[in-house]
């Protein structure tokens, strides 16, 4: 690693200090000797006021907007500067030796689909026998290594981090979900992508991006970073998808294109699904119309870095799922009941129409929306709802520092614009499943729906422990402990 003197040199700055820099980070809690912390102000808290923890922690310099006293006698430097989010930045590269050029970086962006893509090219290419890494929504992964993640993409200090640990670790492929803020706030500056992979694009976030051109602007900037030699995957299915790249490798499930989805059909167990890509049998326990596009995105890549068909063939029908993505809780119950991520209209109304395709009896449908984030999207997911299910409860899903009943509300006018009546509220989450698991009988489908693989709930800036299948898990064995129904399945 370098020293703080070489670092200084590099913007043209003295120090005295010739200690080897070991890392820089936004988080004072990380902070080890020769570390560089950057008091970075953020939404909700500032790193201003944890310098003084960072000095006693051994950190070797400051990065501030704004100067501070400190009487510690500890050898350490400071930079002011407005700048600081920059600074940091350019400073992390060279920290960590710019460590994606060392790696191959997939990065995978789109408003659904990013999640479920990353653990379906992960296991494809440990079949072959590489090293990989994760970096996205539910935890990075360093080959067997798991660390929870705190954003979908992390900030760039931390980010460039995570890429060391894997340069060190061995990794060969990185699989990255590339956020549209990431994109737009600069938190993948300076990372080189081998390629890059386009999903979709619906109506989300648009409390940060205003429109739908921003939206789609934000996602073409990791394209505008390929270098010339990258490869660039695309959803041609999506309007957008032209947006983004002059000339790249299409898929699709609706058209001919480089990569064909076809005779494509689900188990009516919704165990499996069974499709043609080009020449390739497809056979996997990711079901929906959503994951056959996910495979799509997949298997292009797959093949555009030279993995072959057995491989890739075998690697899908072994995949058991994604955690939170499509999951069902299986506690000896004769209905379904399945737990997903579905958090906007669109991937809402794409789970509710593969579990249509299921041909189960009653769709009973658990939702709610986070608080402190686009208002506009709660009545579009009232109205996905309401075409699909038999049945509707409204409950609780991160409330943050929202009132929930305003939040219940707004999702309330979608029913009333569609006259859908068949539902009702209940705030209580653990409460809502519990009733809905109560009102299933045989051969209906009870769909979670919101929050996935999260394992907490955010209520008045609380984080309380909450793991939607663990609770339906607890539910179902309750009734059947009760014996109020049998164990058929």
């Amino acid at each position: 690693m370098i020293t703080l003197k070489e670092l200084f040199k590099t913007i043209d700055v003295f120090t005295h200090i010739k200690r080897q820099v070991t890392g820089i980070t936004l988080d004072s809690r990380k902070v080890i000797p020769g570390y560089i912390f950057v008091a970075l102000k953020g939404v909700h808290s500032d790193g201003y006021d944890y310098i003084v923890e960072a000095i006693l922690k051994g950190a070797i310099c400051i990065i501030a907007d704004r100067d501070f006293k400190s009487t510690s006698k500890a050898d350490f430097d400071r930079i002011i500067t407005p700048n600081v989010y920059e600074l940091a930045s350019k400073f992390a590269l060279l920290v960590y030796d710019n460590p994606s050029t060392k790696l191959k970086v997939i990065g995978i962006t789109g408003t659904n689909g990013k999640t479920t893509t990353t653990y379906i090219l992960e296991a494809i290419f440990r079949k072959v026998g590489f090293k990989t890494g994760i970096i996205g929504t539910i935890q990075n992964k360093i080959d067997d290594k798991i660390t929870l993640s705190e954003n979908t993409t992390p900030f760039p200090t931390e980010l460039q981090g995570i890429f060391y640990e894997m340069v060190q670790a061995g990794v060969q492929y990185v699989f990255m979900e590339v956020s549209s803020h990431a994109l737009e706030l600069g938190r993948v500056y300076g990372t080189e992508f081998a390629a890059a992979v386009f999903m979709n694009l619906t109506k989300e976030h648009l409390d940060f991006h205003i429109n739908m051109k921003n939206y789609a602007l934000a996602k073409k900037k990791l394209f505008d970073m390929l270098p010339d030699k990258a490869i660039a995957v695309v959803n041609k299915d999506s309007k957008y998808s032209r947006e983004m790249y002059r000339t790249p490798i299409q898929f699709s499930r609706k058209t001919k294109s480089d990569f064909t989805a076809k005779n494509i059909k689900f188990d009516r167990s919704g165990c499996m699904s069974h499709f043609d890509i080009n020449n390739m049998k497809i056979n996997t326990k990711l079901v929906g119309m959503h994951n056959v596009e996910n495979i799509l995105a997949a298997v292009a890549v797959a093949v555009s870095f030279g993995i072959v068909k057995p491989v890739i063939e075998k690697a899908l029908q072994e995949l058991e799922g994604v955690n939170g993505r499509f999951e069902f809780v299986r506690a000896g119950q004769d209905f379904a009941c399945i737990v997903d991520y579905a958090h906007t209209s669109d991937s809402l109304a794409q789970v509710l129409r593969t579990c249509r395709k299921l041909k189960m009896n009653r769709i009973i449908t658990v939702f709610g929306c986070g608080g402190d984030r686009d208002r506009k999207k709660r009545p579009l997911m009232a109205k996905a709802s309401a075409k699909y299910s038999d049945y509707v409860i409204l409950t609780n899903d991160n409330p943050r520092d929202e009132n929930p009943k305003r939040i219940l509300t707004d999702i309330e006018v979608g029913f009333n614009e569609v006259g859908f009546l068949d539902y009702e509220i209940i705030e209580d989450r653990e409460e809502a499943i519990r009733v809905a698991i109560n009102m299933a009988n045989t051969y209906d489908l009870v769909l979670i729906a919101g929050k996935g693989h999260e394992n907490y709930q955010i209520c008045r800036g609380e984080h309380k422990l909450f793991l939607d299948k663990k609770v339906a898990h607890e539910k179902i064995r309750d009734i059947l402990t009760a014996n109020i129904k049998p164990m058929l399945i």
